[in-house]
């Protein structure tokens, strides 16, 4: 009887292991499918963002436009001879004397010319620290702008001059159940660094266009008041 017991115990576990492991793989297939998918989400708000971004472009005919100058706070906008270099700076300030400025930090957007649109996208993310000697860069490439996808978007990371990631590519970054890093990347800093420029780019185009309606209306006042003498 004791034999028959263990036997049926055995053979007990040795069904239900099985069953155990295909639940996991279940599981894990499903949590594998989720980040899959929301990849695939994240990278449509990128690219509709860039989109965006090309539709300013074109509407406003910035790459041959040179009358900009009302700009955001703290915000530099130059003009090369085929792109766009977008940057907001703010200065670190110590934590102690509030007042006193121990570094400057600021993030970028480059946009080039290709076509009717953009072909290419530089990001730049920098910050000099003077209290801890502290120099960090990274600099992100975008080949494609104009194409769904980010995994050939590529990274390099610097500190004080040497390169501590060099020309990484977003699709070869961890995006594992456990460590969905890229997702991350996507969510936490892709999609808000766009979001910001293109809000910025809006400002700079509409009220470089209202400050031409405004000198046209006051040409076109000054006009009709001389009919009056």
């Amino acid at each position: 009887m004791r034999r028959l017991m263990y036997l049926l115990a055995v053979a007990v576990i040795i069904c239900t292991v099985p069953v155990l492991s295909q639940d996991k793989r279940g599981e894990y297939k499903l949590e594998s499918e989720h980040i899959n998918a929301e990849s695939a989400k994240l990278d449509s708000q990128i690219h509709e963002l860039n989109s965006k971004i090309a539709g300013l472009i074109k509407k406003y005919d910035l790459f041959n436009n040179r009358g900009i100058k009302i700009l955001p706070y703290r915000f530099s906008y130059k003009m090369g001879k085929e792109s766009i270099e977008m940057e907001h700076y703010e200065f670190i300030k110590d934590d102690i004397y509030k007042r006193t400025i121990v570094g400057i930090k600021s993030k970028g957007l480059i946009l080039y010319a290709g076509g009717q649109g953009v072909s290419r996208l530089e990001y730049k993310i920098y910050e000099n620290n003077h209290l801890n000697g502290l120099v960090t860069e990274v600099l992100i490439g975008d080949p494609s702008p104009d194409a769904e996808g980010t995994n050939d978007m590529i990274f390099t990371h610097i500190k004080n001059g040497k390169k501590i990631l060099d020309s990484k590519k977003l699709g070869d970054v961890k995006n594992s159940t456990a460590f969905p890093l890229r997702n991350d990347i996507k969510r936490s800093f892709i999609i808000p660094h766009l979001s910001y420029f293109y809000d910025s780019l809006l400002f700079i185009s509409e009220s470089y266009y209202k400050s031409l309606k405004d000198t046209d209306h006051e040409m076109a006042e000054f006009l009709k008041k001389s009919t009056k003498f």
